[in-house]
């Protein structure tokens, strides 16, 4: 079931991000929890599923990379389009303290919205956000405000911050501050993924939120299982344990 919905604005946040805004135009809507994602159907292209950066009063953020022909006309539409969700059960991991969300890309798109309703219990996250090159970063602050963690930034161009990957950056700064952190949530391509649950699992609970081709959202299609582990993305997650997805991250497929 799709609930009509309307574009409000398009702002360029870097070199390769854009900042969209969705209104939904049933006011009924329920706010999604964090990690939770939306389908959003433009008309003439296939669904696109993006995760929730922010909402407001049945207003939408997405943080959009453009990487191919369905985001390119995405970021060029301006009028009325179908939006699904809000899919998966989300994640709330308000058991901890003081949580690290390392980025790869825009895999830093969830972490808004985790950050917004962590602070509102006091929950502190810090971010690693890391990208190949420097124009690709943009200032986390234009989403949030003031931010009450630490952002700390890796680029593969070594023209801004730590010259290297995120999850070497991460694992260097979990390594350096012992006890500073209670939790990992990876997010981004996953060769991030693996190397995080492979060099910080031994130390920190690690989560990793995962991507796959979805289509129906609610799991009767089964475009999104994870196998071999027989996980819906749709239905179980899209944030789990290492352990649950380990040989998913191996070099399992989606459907």
């Amino acid at each position: 079931m799709y609930t009509p919905a309307k574009v409000v604005s398009t702002e360029r946040l870097s070199s390769s991000m854009y900042m969209k805004k969705v209104k939904l135009l049933d006011g009924d809507t329920v706010e999604p929890k964090p990690f939770q994602f939306i389908l959003i159907w433009v008309p003439g292209v296939d669904l696109l599923p993006m995760s929730v950066a922010g909402f407001t009063s049945g207003e939408i953020t997405l943080v959009v990379r453009e990487r191919g022909e369905g985001t390119r006309k995405l970021l060029h539409y301006d009028g009325f389009l179908g939006v699904s969700g809000f899919h998966g059960k989300g994640f709330e991991p308000w058991g901890y303290r003081r949580i690290l969300f390392v980025a790869g890309g825009s895999g830093i798109a969830p972490f808004f919205h985790l950050a917004e309703k962590a602070w509102e219990k006091d929950i502190v996250v810090d971010v690693v956000w890391g990208v190949r090159e420097a124009g690709e970063l943009f200032n986390p602050a234009r989403l949030l405000g003031k931010p009450r963690g630490d952002v700390y930034v890796a680029t593969e161009d070594c023209r801004v911050g730590y010259c290297g990957r995120a999850s070497h950056l991460a694992s260097r700064l979990v390594a350096g501050n012992p006890g500073k952190w209670d939790a990992v949530i990876a997010s981004g391509p996953i060769g991030l993924l693996r190397e995080a649950c492979g060099s910080l699992g031994g130390f920190l609970d690690v989560y990793v939120n995962l991507e796959a081709y979805v289509k129906c959202g609610v799991g009767a299609c089964g475009s999104c299982v994870l196998k071999p582990h027989g996980l819906l993305l749709c239905r179980h997650g899209p944030v789990f344990k290492c352990s649950e997805v380990e040989e998913f991250l191996k070099g399992g497929t989606g459907a």
